[in-house]
């Protein structure tokens, strides 16, 4: 969610840091439906399967600042 939050530009400015998104707002953000019963293990992990897919189709730019190591070799 973490990583999430830094490729939604969910910056904090005044803590100077990206929080995190709750899952369902960020499913609903992506347009992932909830997988199985939410808050229950299994429902939540095929959710977050899902909206990982859908994050890795999405055409992201990735941010001008991210946290140390986020994004590896995959800056240009």
């Amino acid at each position: 969610m973490n990583g999430y939050a830094v490729l939604n530009g969910n910056y904090d400015p005044e803590d100077q840091e990206y929080r995190w998104v709750k899952l369902a707002l960020a499913c609903d953000d992506m347009g992932v439906e909830q997988q199985g019963q939410a808050h229950r293990a299994l429902g939540d992990a095929l959710t977050t399967a899902a909206l990982i897919r859908a994050v890795t189709e999405h055409n992201w730019t990735p941010p001008a600042e991210a946290p140390p190591g986020m994004f590896g070799d995959y800056r240009d």
